[in-house]
């Protein structure tokens, strides 16, 4: 049943009421999962976003010579100092088709706020 209700999902039928095998369970319910937050590195680095508390609001000025002093803090980035990166693509998979990217790219959005927050 299980390996049916898998072949169900992944085709895109309808699953609502049924058991459908996923990938993910074991290695979460057996505590052999890894997460992101488990791994370390030599020299790794860890970082940390601040967003604006106001919606539709203006960026004026960010002054990051206080993060900066802070011990440990090896850079502080605004917008200006990833202009050239591209916005945050697309996700591949559902919903992605070439229609769809077409139609959302308007909306995407850049690594760092911009003069003018949205959203």
């Amino acid at each position: 049943m299980a390996a049916s209700a898998y072949s169900a999902a992944s085709s895109g039928a309808n699953v609502v009421g049924r058991s459908v095998l996923r990938l993910e369970d074991p290695p979460l319910l057996t505590g052999t999962a890894s997460f992101v937050g488990d791994l370390s590195f030599p020299r790794q680095l860890h970082m940390r976003i601040v967003r604006s508390a106001y919606a539709h609001g203006r960026v004026v000025a960010i002054d990051g010579a206080a993060a900066l002093a802070a011990p440990g803090v090896i850079a502080v980035w605004t917008s200006r100092d990833i202009a050239d990166l591209p916005p945050i693509g697309l996700r591949g998979g559902l919903g992605t088709a070439a229609a769809d990217a077409a139609r959302l790219t308007p909306y995407l959005q850049s690594g760092l706020a911009q003069p003018a927050i949205s959203g």
